[in-house]
């Protein structure tokens, strides 16, 4: 994977070449003809079902796809050239048509065995480890961390909203939205104000709401600096914001610094996870908040994820989920 960044210290350890399951293309195959099956069969129909919809755009994904798949010539594996670039932030994306984006199911077909990573309710995790740190604990926002999907669920059902949007909201409370005054704004932009209204409901929405407000001035002082370029916003993979910038549509100083500790920790991973020869084998793709490796590498996690816990710009523990992907033929 090519990586344009100065602030990633892993980036020149790894490889371009991202290899793909190479028994997984004929599944591919037989998948594409399947949903154009469906698709030509809802057009003559008259009709376009949700599925048919879905088949068009992964269609379209998967033949733009094959067309970059290349086989390497020192390994003889099939895969493709990733690259990525260093946003505002320091998060990575993936340049072009990245695999970052691809639906999930072709991220499947693939990486079939592979095994795909997630740090826990990442964002959640990052602002309740740092108030635990600072000796703020946010209860609230912890029994969040640790039981998201179950919460949002919850949420959605009895408020008879959509997860998204419940999903949706809670990142846009971690990113120092708030659920009244001026800051409100940017929820009832998302959300519309009748569906922010029955949010506010939810009394864990609102807890974590209050205790979100009490933790975001603190942490806004704990990175402000002085520069050359006057006073900024630092993140922990040392990139500047300047307040100025935050106050004329840039990035909110909540989002660089939650996204800049979930970079400096994707970072430290990958770099623990290296080999002797400081080449990170194993890690294919990298995402937001985890990465996709070709093996499990359980063991090597473990005294990774302590190193991150004992590291002093972090000082919290990042619980990691992960998932084999497997290939699963739809049902028709």
């Amino acid at each position: 994977m090519e990586i344009s960044s100065r602030s990633w210290s892993s980036f020149s350890g790894i490889g371009h070449f991202v290899p793909l399951n190479l028994g997984s293309f004929g599944m591919v195959h037989a998948q594409l003809r399947q949903w154009s099956q469906i698709a030509n069969e809802s057009r003559q129909g008259g009709g376009v079902t949700k599925q048919a919809a879905k088949a068009r755009r992964v269609i379209g994904t998967l033949r733009l796809l094959l067309m970059r798949v290349v086989r390497n010539p020192q390994t003889q594996e099939l895969g493709v050239q990733e690259s990525y670039v260093e946003s505002r932030t320091g998060r990575l994306y993936g340049v072009g048509l990245t695999l970052q984006n691809v639906p999930k199911e072709l991220r499947k077909a693939l990486f079939t065995t592979y095994t795909e990573w997630d740090f826990e309710a990442c964002h959640a995790a990052i602002v309740a480890g740092y108030a635990r740190k600072v000796g703020m604990p946010l209860q609230t926002l912890e029994f969040f961390a640790h039981s998201k999907a179950a919460i949002r669920r919850k949420m959605a059902e009895q408020l008879g909203l959509k997860i998204s949007d419940v999903k949706t909201a809670l990142t846009t409370l971690i990113y120092g939205a708030s659920i009244s005054g001026e800051a409100s704004t940017a929820l009832v932009d998302l959300l519309g104000q009748e569906k922010l209204s029955v949010l506010k409901t939810d009394p864990i929405f609102r807890e974590m709401a209050d205790e979100l407000q009490s933790i975001r001035p603190v942490m806004i002082c704990n990175h402000s600096e002085r520069s050359s370029r006057g006073s900024v916003i630092r993140n922990a993979l040392g990139k500047d914001v300047r307040e100025a910038d935050l106050r004329n549509g840039g990035p909110s100083a909540m989002a660089h610094i939650v996204q800049g500790y979930e970079a400096y920790i994707l970072d430290s991973l990958i770099r623990c996870l290296a080999d002797h020869d400081g080449i990170t084998r194993e890690v294919c793709l990298i995402q937001h908040d985890g990465f996709t490796s070709r093996s499990s590498v359980l063991e090597r996690l473990g005294s990774a994820i302590d190193a991150i816990e004992a590291d002093s710009r972090i000082g919290w523990r990042m619980e990691l989920s992960h998932e084999v992907l497997h290939w699963h033929y739809p049902k028709t």
